[in-house]
């Protein structure tokens, strides 16, 4: 997938995980439609598949339609407007190649018969581990100022930290969010009850993140996790100053180049 976004697709490195990105959130969110309908009772229709790009596609037979795809997705983006995940009038921007085909239908097809969000397996932050995977791939992570901790590294931390329910956390340069969909994970597993579980996922985890592109990313990984992404925020943490306090702080510091007497003048916006 990588390289036909980038070789064949013709789209830089950020803009192929822009748009792969969106077809990963799709492919989860399609998958968590799926298990929700099966608990249900009902009969469930994934969406996120070449038999429903088929069957859509034999359905319209007009000249000009869009794929299914793209038009599934401005459907899930309606559903999260005001919520950060996507802009206003953002869509899939992976041109149709030859015949009626698309390149949306090789990566549908080279992904749907696997399962992210497998109930039965531990927790796995798939959507980070694939952004990084993905900029390792394309270019060197520190060309971009991002600096990737290693998954044991993570547990490791959130374990040191003895996170209980009543924690409130703070990743001042979430990047992706893993430390926090680890740190969520730890907390609801202590949980006394449904109530307590919704008010962790409301209310006790929270993100900054400088990069709008890795926010987006952060929220919709929140969200395939089981929520907490209304409180991600862009912005820089180092010009941040909280208004309530938090009981642990879980991160990777920011590293690179940063001009802190310039950051800190009044000009810069603290003195």
């Amino acid at each position: 997938i990588h390289d036909d976004l980038r070789s064949v697709a013709g789209l830089a490195p950020a803009e192929a995980f822009n748009e792969l990105s969106k077809l990963l959130f799709l492919k989860m969110y399609e998958e968590q439609a799926v298990m929700e309908a099966t608990e249900a009772g009902g009969i469930p229709e994934n969406r996120f598949s070449t038999k429903y790009i088929e069957e859509e596609r034999q359905r319209r037979r007009r000249r000009g339609a869009r794929h299914p795809i793209i038009e599934l997705f401005e459907d899930v983006r309606e559903e999260f407007r005001g919520q950060g995940l996507f802009d206003r009038d953002e869509s899939i921007a992976i041109q149709p190649d030859k015949d009626d085909g698309n390149y949306i239908d090789d990566i549908v097809r080279a992904i749907e018969d696997y399962s992210f969000l497998d109930p039965e397996l531990p927790p796995l932050d798939v959507k980070g581990m694939i952004y990084e995977q993905f900029l390792g791939l394309s270019l060197k992570n520190t060309d971009l100022g991002q600096f990737f901790t290693p998954e044991p590294v993570i547990d490791f931390m959130v374990r040191l930290a003895r996170l209980t329910p009543d924690d409130r956390v703070l990743d001042p340069a979430c990047g992706t969010g893993r430390f926090l969909v680890h740190a969520m994970t730890a907390m609801l597993a202590n949980a006394r009850d449904n109530a307590q579980r919704d008010h962790i996922r409301a209310s006790q985890l929270h993100g900054n993140e400088k990069s709008a592109q890795v926010a987006k990313i952060s929220k919709m990984n929140m969200y395939v996790h089981g929520d907490g992404r209304s409180n991600i925020v862009e912005r820089d943490s180092l010009t941040w100053v909280p208004v309530e306090p938090f009981t642990a702080v879980l991160t990777t510091p920011p590293l690179g180049d940063i001009d802190f007497r310039k950051l800190m003048s009044p000009s810069g916006g603290l003195v």
